[in-house]
């Protein structure tokens, strides 16, 4: 792994995984990696750069694909080949595991919507799911998104999703009145 800063590499670190994927918290103080190990190797960056490993979360049965930390950097979110885990970051528990895996290929991207209440996951299986931590058991499904996969997705607001996909197209997906219908 190489860490750059405006160009200029300020230091390399060798890791004993393939990295899948990646987050900075928005305080830019903890690094999480996704690995081909199943697990999520977490890293602490100190001030003066330099980073150590501090942890590494296990649960998922399969590489993990992507990872995103909430707005407030309090929550973690983790994919697989199916499956969509929330882990607390001040202890890395996780109260979804088992229960958001309606992926049937690898997940892509994960977003937050700003406000962190809505948790957006996309995959090679052409599907969106929108997620809520407070109606766990509820979730919203857009199917066929995009032909060839769904590469990444992204809010705008509270309101709207940006996806792209294999089929070469950016679609922007008015979300607001399905979430406010299904999640209350």
């Amino acid at each position: 792994v190489t860490f750059a800063d405006d160009g200029q590499m300020l230091s390399t670190m060798e890791i004993s995984y393939g990295a899948l994927s990646g987050c900075v918290s928005s305080d830019e103080s903890i690094l999480c990696i996704g690995g081909d190990d199943k697990n999520i190797h977490v890293y602490s960056i100190s001030n003066d750069g330099s980073i150590s490993e501090t942890n590494v979360v296990s649960g998922h049965a399969k590489s993990v694909s992507a990872v995103s930390f909430s707005p407030n950097g309090s929550l973690l979110a983790s994919g697989d080949a199916k499956d969509v885990y929330v882990w607390n970051v001040a202890d890395w528990s996780s109260n979804t595991k088992g229960r958001w895996c309606f992926h049937t290929n690898t997940i892509t991207s994960l977003a937050w919507s700003p406000d962190g209440n809505v948790l957006a996951s996309a995959g090679h299986d052409e599907n969106i799911f929108l997620w809520c931590l407070a109606k766990k058991m509820r979730r919203i499904h857009y199917s066929f998104c995009h032909r060839g996969g769904v590469t990444a997705i992204a809010f705008l607001d509270n309101d709207s999703l940006l996806s792209v996909g294999g089929d070469g197209c950016l679609c922007k997906w008015n979300v607001g009145g399905d979430i406010s219908k299904k999640f209350g």
